[in-house]
């Protein structure tokens, strides 16, 4: 009897696929690049200020500090950090928390401080539910820490599916705000999904529902446009496990693309899928 393969998920996973996530995370849809803060457009607050609250929201030192914040570079993490850290300690009423904390949820993963990303993620989340991104950072980083060995790895599994299930959803409510252009507004809702969607497979994954992760995973593949090769190895292991060989082949021979920690393992597993496929049918679909 065939043995279904192996999922490399869990502190591994996350672990070797961290920078790749969080580097996604900072470059896609948006245009960012190293040395810059993402953009956080999509999905904030786009309430107009009244007369009665224009003068009340507007604190001229606070909006000082919030642009030094702004200002520095993530070449300096710590030093970004803290300083947004600072920030949110100074003003516990401000406009830009959810702001703050979204690209604290990012930093904070790149520090590998995953439990203080959860926590900073979720307060983004619940003072702005319409924060798709932070929603699909979320639900990867959680699906992709939880494993077989994690105490509490059905409740972050839970946790991952509810953030990835309310990104997809919300992402089509969403009203383009008019000073984003028509192509960024698409395309960082794509990376929002592309995040929402991978761990919304992992999830599957997890529970040992093979086919049930595979629409999934194909929409994450198709919406990342940096192409974690996470992504490919998990739709690898989908398509094995639900014995379709010819696309798990193709999704590990993908994955081996990407020099990084899973070349290896996605070569050999592409090796195995083309024995498989070239001995045993394929399970119909």
């Amino acid at each position: 009897m065939r043995k279904n393969l192996r999922i490399w998920v869990g502190a591994g996973l996350l672990a070797t696929c961290g920078l790749v996530f969080a580097n996604a995370a900072l470059a896609q849809g948006g245009g960012v690049t190293p040395g810059s803060s993402p953009k956080l457009t999509t999905g904030r607050d786009t309430s107009p200020l009244t007369a009665e609250n224009a003068l009340e929201a507007i604190n001229p030192v606070e909006e000082s500090d919030f642009k030094a914040f702004e200002a520095i570079s993530v070449e300096k993490l710590p030093k970004k950090i803290q300083a947004g850290e600072n920030f949110l300690k100074k003003y516990t009423e401000s406009r830009h928390r959810a702001r703050v904390l979204s690209e604290l949820t990012v930093f904070y993963i790149q520090e590998g401080q995953t439990e203080k990303a959860l926590t900073a993620g979720a307060n983004a989340v619940q003072l702005n539910p319409k924060d798709v991104w932070t929603m699909g950072i979320l639900s990867q980083s959680l699906a992709r820490m939880a494993s077989a060995n994690t105490p509490d790895a059905a409740q972050k599994l839970d946790q991952a599916e509810k953030y990835g299930k309310e990104a997809v959803e919300t992402v089509p409510t969403l009203v383009k705000p008019p000073e984003l252009p028509e192509q960024d507004f698409t395309a960082r809702n794509n990376g929002a999904l592309a995040m929402a969607y991978s761990g919304l497979g992992l999830v599957s994954l997890q529970r040992g529902k093979f086919s049930e992760a595979i629409p999934d995973l194909q929409q994450a593949v198709q919406l990342d446009q940096k192409k974690d090769p996470t992504n490919f190895y998990l739709l690898g292991v989908a398509n094995q496990n639900s014995s379709h060989f010819a696309e798990a082949a193709a999704a590990f021979s993908k994955c081996a693309e990407f020099a990084g920690n899973l070349q290896a393992t996605c070569k050999s597993a592409a090796d195995e899928a083309k024995k498989h496929a070239a001995s045993q049918p394929a399970a119909p679909k």
